[in-house]
């Protein structure tokens, strides 16, 4: 075995495939994929040689978009039968892996191997994510490389919940109905009529219970999660030609997930790789701060009220920027109640890394046109664009009305040309410190607002 780093071209991936083929167990006709691709009529056009392509493609992305595996001690890793066997149960046949023969497997080839070993640690690599590294780029690859039919049946084989894999497992008229279920679903998705997934369909581990809204990036659900009780919503994503996947929106991926604060609805699944991306967030039962605003309109809510939601948010958004993550998305349908009305922020959909390359989204795919910093309009976030956004918020809290109400267009720099009305002169019940402090978060130039949210709440609730 060599103990320089390997240079993968076409010919290894297509060794480590075949070997992937070769020691599966099964023929794909006696797989959960090859049944379902035989009752669309697809098995002739999608035996061994196509998989082996497939995975080829796979395995170039891999070593391509993980580097630091590019070593000697992982290829012989994905060489070895065990390996190759444990890969192919899983992707065509939803067998779980064998972690005792996978973790003696990484021993063999890399904890065993000291230059492997070595060399992965130095460039950052961890070998227990080998395996999920690679099934992320085979989701990647079947999105982008297969027809809108076998795509459904390998993603859905992939990703399906334990109990339906044994339910279709069970029986060839359930095996029938669920190619032609899971076919129906996904071409609607492909023609873009995400609104049309129907009750009782299941997407992953969720079954639908009714369609909600559709917004700019997708429609929402509500959902179940299979085998419980508990509500979710699922979003199902749905992008404009112009915007692209993972760079303009959503960009944080899986990220998200580990974003831990009471006043964050938690983001409990995402799933951008397949066929039908989707993100699932638990359930807030208290509606949206877009619905109350309408209600109270065009009064103001009661000073304690929105001081409590502006206080909640200002802290999820120190968060964030303790994070390094702008929201760029603040806006009062993207804050929600619980049961008790504490207030919840969602809709990251735009959020990005603080310092990330330049974002510029067509205004028609902004979003919160009438929350937007100037600058975040000519494609410049920061922390202070969030700042910009919650203090348009207060502002309409405050006095029932939102201070900006001209549309974004080419002059939109120009917009707020004339000073704003103090809140105080508007709604006489707003202390006058409330009121310099929320014109101080909306000042055009972003060094003329506090240094950070947080010293915007505190000057808010000073009074």
């Amino acid at each position: 075995m060599g103990l320089d780093p390997l240079s993968i071209g076409v010919g290894i991936a297509t060794n480590l495939a075949t070997d992937i083929i070769k020691h599966y167990a099964q023929r794909l006709e006696g797989t959960l994929v090859g049944q379902g691709l035989k009752e669309i009529g697809l098995i002739e056009k999608t035996r061994d040689d196509h998989l082996k392509e497939i995975l080829v493609e796979t395995l170039q992305l891999y070593f391509e978009k993980y580097p630091f595996y590019d070593l000697s001690g992982v290829i012989s890793f994905f060489q070895d039968p065990a390996t190759a066997q444990q890969i192919g149960n899983y992707i065509f046949d939803h067998q779980p892996e064998d972690r005792q023969i996978i973790e003696s497997t990484l021993t063999k080839h890399i904890t065993n191997t000291p230059t492997t070993r070595i060399l992965l640690e130095r460039r950052g690599g961890k070998p227990e994510q080998i395996i999920p590294n690679f099934l992320i780029c085979y989701r990647q690859v079947l999105y982008k490389h297969t027809n809108a039919a076998e795509k459904a049946i390998l993603l859905t084989v992939l990703d399906g919940a334990d109990s339906v894999i044994a339910e279709i497992r069970a029986s060839e008229e359930r095996m029938r109905k669920f190619a032609n279920e899971t076919l129906q679903a996904q071409v609607q998705i492909l023609r873009g009529d995400v609104s049309a997934l129907l009750p009782g369909q299941l997407i992953g581990s969720y079954r639908i219970q009714k369609y909600l809204v559709t917004g700019t990036f997708g429609s929402l659900y509500l959902a179940e999660i299979e085998g419980t009780a508990t509500l979710v919503v699922l979003k199902v994503i749905s992008v404009p030609a112009s915007v692209r996947l993972y760079h303009d929106v959503f960009s944080l991926n899986t990220d998200l997930i580990s974003l831990k604060h009471p006043s964050i609805l938690p983001i409990i699944d995402i799933h951008l790789n397949g066929i039908l991306p989707y993100i699932v967030t638990a359930y807030a039962t208290g509606g949206a701060l877009s619905d109350r605003i309408r209600r109270h309109g065009p009064n103001a809510l009661p000073l304690s009220e929105a001081l409590t939601i502006i206080s909640q948010i200002g802290r999820a958004l120190a968060y964030l920027h303790q994070q390094s993550i702008i929201h760029r998305g603040i806006q009062p349908a993207s804050i929600l109640f619980d049961d008790v009305s504490n207030a919840l922020l969602t809709g990251f959909d735009l959020a990005v890394k603080a310092g990330a390359v330049k974002h510029h989204l067509q205004s028609n795919h902004i979003g919160a046109e009438n929350y937007m910093a100037p600058e975040q309009s000519r494609g410049i976030a920061s922390e202070k664009s969030d700042q910009y956004a919650l203090a348009c918020i207060a502002y309409e809290l405050f006095t029932g009305r939102p201070p900006l109400k001209e549309p974004l267009s080419s002059s939109s720099t120009h917009r707020q040309k004339k000073p704003l009305s103090a809140p105080q002169l508007i709604n006489p019940k707003i202390p006058a410190q409330i009121g310099h402090a929320t014109l101080k978060a909306l000042s055009i130039k972003p060094d003329q607002r506090y240094d950070g949210v947080e010293a915007f709440i505190t000057a808010l609730v000073k009074h």
